[in-house]
Order: C-alpha cells, then structure tokens, then sequence
C-alpha cells in the first residue's frame, strides 16, 4: 500500500475511532443530584457541573458556594475558570 493509502486509512480509522467513543462515553453523570463539596447541599446537577463531570471533575460545588469561590480565587483561577465556560457555550452552541 502507498503511503497515501496509509494516511487516508489512518485518517478514517481516527474518525470511526472517535463516533465510537462517543457512542460509549456517557455524556453526564447517572446520579441526577451530587453533595456540594463545601457546605454539603444536595444539589441538582447544572450544565456548569455536567461540563465539570465530562472533563473528569468529581468534587462538585453548588452555585451559592460556586459563586463565593469566585469572589475569592485568585486572577489566574478565575482566568482558568472563564476558559472553561467558555468551552461550554461553545459545546453547548455546536448541539
């Protein structure tokens, strides 16, 4: 085989590869609610924690307590922060 040959069959098999995982990774978690990792609310999962979830988060923070780190994290954490919401109206514009 060619190495043309060899660079389109790896390029497909990249794509199937990728539908596939799509397929069998959930995209949210199974539990509806979660435990505020702060103050111990039971709390329903939002898409800011969804988002969280499906870039490998466990510790989950509900918004009131979400909102107080805000106000006290550092400029390179909130800067980290914005990014990441960020990504997620991106994510959510694409659907």
């Amino acid at each position: 085989m060619s190495p043309l040959g060899w660079l389109v069959a790896a390029i497909i098999a990249v794509i199937l590869a990728q539908i596939v995982l799509r397929l069998v990774i959930p995209k949210a978690p199974k539990e509806k609610m979660f435990r505020c990792a702060r103050c111990g609310a039971n709390t329903l999962h939002s898409d800011r924690t969804v988002f969280a979830w499906t870039r490998g988060e466990r510790m989950f923070y509900c918004d009131p307590c979400n909102s107080a780190w805000l106000e006290s994290c550092t400029p390179a954490q909130r800067a980290k922060y914005d990014r990441n919401m960020a990504r997620m109206e991106r994510a959510r514009r694409r659907r």
